[in-house]
């Protein structure tokens, strides 16, 4: 590991912050620039759109409230990575002021299968990640999604998450696996639980690497005060597991003290609602 990446390791694991998210992809760019004030005939195609977007990040990272006592991480939109941003490459400006950056890498989702929606198949994965490393990224980002609590797709979709992660770890970068739950899912709970256990065994199996879980919080750990009136809870948790592989033994406290403080956090936020 180089230095400025156990640098960036050190950031990830101790910074008190939060990890941005700047990477929205073409389908979901229109609504991040309408939420920025641009309405979708500002631009005639998708290089204006791309623009326009790039624009709008490029003035988040100047930002002076945009750094490292803020905010831990950002991840990027790969075309925000081959991009700058106060006349520096945008990793490169990230890190000047204690940001770790992290890149998108998947391609967007599957069709639902055994009610899950795996990751498209990305051929050029490893492509990405070498110019990710030259360009002084860090980590990246991976999102597939789980609809019902069906076994043998939340296996499928762990595995998957998994089997990039390696190819991922491989280049040096350090991998974040998201496999999201539904929240507007009837199966949330189920789903969640199959989740936990199936990612805790593939824990097992992983070695050397470190690597970053973004698992979504159980809801019978949520606040229990919710009605059919109120908004339904959503926390997650982070952390990051520094591995060589973890057992259960070790990985279950871990987990399950920042459920119950993801837990507590919420049960805070609906207490104002």
């Amino acid at each position: 590991m180089t230095t400025a990446n156990a640098a960036m390791l050190d950031q990830i694991k101790m910074g008190q912050g939060f990890i941005a998210a700047l990477d929205q992809s073409g389908g979901s760019t229109p609504k991040a620039l309408k939420g920025y004030g641009i309405e979708a005939d500002a631009f005639s195609n998708d290089e204006e759109m791309f623009g326009l977007i790039h624009d709008m990040r490029s003035r988040i990272v100047t930002a002076p409230c945009f750094n490292g006592e803020k905010v831990i991480g950002a991840i990027l939109f790969e075309r925000t990575m081959d991009g700058e941003a106060g006349g520096k490459p945008v990793p490169a400006l990230l890190w000047e002021r204690g940001v770790v950056p992290f890149l998108k890498v998947d391609k967007g989702l599957e069709d639902e299968v055994n009610g899950v929606q795996l990751m498209k198949a990305n051929p050029d994965l490893d492509a990405l990640c070498e110019r990710a490393v030259a360009k002084g990224v860090f980590g990246t980002k991976m999102r597939s999604v789980l609809n019902l609590a069906n076994p043998a797709g939340v296996k499928a979709i762990v595995e998957q998450q998994f089997a990039e992660a390696k190819r991922i770890a491989s280049h040096g970068l350090v991998p974040i696996i998201e496999p999201e739950v539904n929240i507007k899912s009837a199966e949330r709970d189920g789903a969640d639980r199959l989740l936990l256990n199936e990612t805790l065994a593939a824990l097992d199996a992983w070695t050397g690497a470190p690597v970053m879980l973004k698992l979504s919080l159980p809801t019978e750990a949520a606040c229990s005060s919710r009605s059919s009136t109120t908004p339904r809870c959503c926390a997650s948790s982070r952390f990051l597991a520094v591995l060589p592989a973890q057992r259960h033994a070790s990985s279950w406290p871990r987990i399950r003290a920042l459920l119950r403080a993801s837990a507590a956090l919420c049960s805070r936020i609906c207490a104002t609602r």
